[in-house]
């Protein structure tokens, strides 16, 4: 298989195929929760009840048909986010805070508030914010400083959903499956990340 037919064949999976991706407490509301995490995680690795799965996830979510936004509609700067897996979905948070944050990570260049930053966010993440300053947001307050990678970690997730929101329902929709309930993403994305926010997750995730 060629390196495009992958590709396509990822995103026709992302479309109608969300049994594929799901996190297993989605699954487990399915079955009003007579089945455990454990065998969710089952029924999910089983690749001969793919379709029914997927129907069962489309109905419970109301997942809109990806008629509404097949891939051809989706912006191909969209594809590496909507096709992420959780884990991966988790690493483009953080690095988009991060950038997010690139106006008060670049002005602290020394002494006690640098190292602190460098021990919680390390260096490869403050690199990242500096070489891509020109999407910073606004200037965040540093104190407390212990809790700097939370509030960074928060704000990308914010940036995720603000993404979310403007590559459409169909998109997602499937996107959040991934994660469990009450996930950041479910929370609509504060105004001031509206504009700023998809254009941090595409870059960081490119």
């Amino acid at each position: 298989m060629t390196e495009e037919a992958a590709e396509i064949d990822q995103q026709e999976l992302f479309l109608w195929q969300p049994s594929r991706y799901a996190d297993p407490a989605r699954l487990i509301s399915c079955f009003g929760g007579a089945v455990d995490l454990e065998t969710g995680k089952r029924l999910l690795a089983t690749r001969r009840l793919d379709k029914r799965l997927s129907r069962l996830l489309t109905e419970r979510f109301h997942l809109p048909p990806p008629a509404l936004q097949d891939n051809r509609s989706i912006d191909e700067a969209d594809w590496p986010v909507a096709c992420a897996p959780a884990d991966r979905l988790a690493e483009i948070a953080i690095r988009a805070g991060a950038v997010y944050w690139a106006a008060t990570l670049a002005r602290t260049i020394s002494g006690r508030e640098a190292t602190a930053l460098r021990e919680q966010l390390g260096a490869a993440l403050c690199s990242l914010a500096v070489a891509n300053k020109d999407l910073a947001g606004p200037q965040q307050p540093l104190d407390p400083l212990e809790t700097v990678r939370q509030r960074v970690e928060a704000d990308g997730w914010v940036c995720l959903a603000a993404w979310c929101e403007a590559a459409g329902p169909v998109v997602a929709s499937r996107v959040r499956l991934k994660l469990p309930p009450q996930n950041p993403l479910e929370a609509p994305a504060a105004p001031a990340f509206a504009e700023i926010g998809p254009l941090i997750v595409r870059r960081v995730a490119g």
